[in-house]
């Protein structure tokens, strides 16, 4: 690791799990990971010097993403989330997010729990280009080139600023 990190460096990727009383796992899950609290988060990258991260809503809460919130809220405002929304969310709930401090879109073909690269998401969930898509996934070639056209067709559509 260098001794000296860029000015503004950023984590960009971390699950936060708990508290398990207020926030607990969906029954169908790949996996049960330990629990992990957003002061943990914080303390993990005070010690390597970065005070700015990203939170990602981890598949075990599947698309209720209050504990990924909470991070965020708790955490404050050097942080940001990336959440897993079900096709269907509206503007008003896309405009919620936002101002939550959420950035991004997570999709997954490899864990229970995920909202897969398949299907309607990525239209639904970049309604006016609300919200980027980050696809935190492993993409078969055919589903890489349907990502690229996704997101090139959301940039021709993006209201300028």
């Amino acid at each position: 690791m260098p001794s000296e990190l860029p000015v503004g460096a950023c984590d960009c990727h971390a699950h936060v799990f708990g508290p398990l009383d207020r926030f607990p796992f969906i029954a169908e899950r790949s996996y049960t990971p330990a629990h992990k609290l957003p002061s943990d988060y914080h303390e993990m990258l005070r010690s390597i010097g970065l005070t700015r991260g990203v939170v990602v809503q981890p598949s075990v809460f599947g698309t209720d993403n209050a504990a990924t919130l909470n991070a965020v809220k708790e955490l404050g405002p050097n942080y940001r989330g990336i959440a897993v929304l079900r096709p269907e969310i509206g503007d008003r709930q896309l405009a919620d997010l936002t101002s939550a401090g959420i950035r991004g879109v997570r999709l997954s073909d490899l864990t229970t729990g995920g909202v897969p690269l398949s299907g309607t998401i990525v239209p639904a969930g970049n309604k006016n280009g609300a919200l980027p898509i980050l696809a935190a996934c492993l993409l078969t070639d055919e589903e890489q080139n349907a990502l690229i056209a996704w997101v090139l067709l959301l940039e021709e559509v993006r209201p300028s600023d």
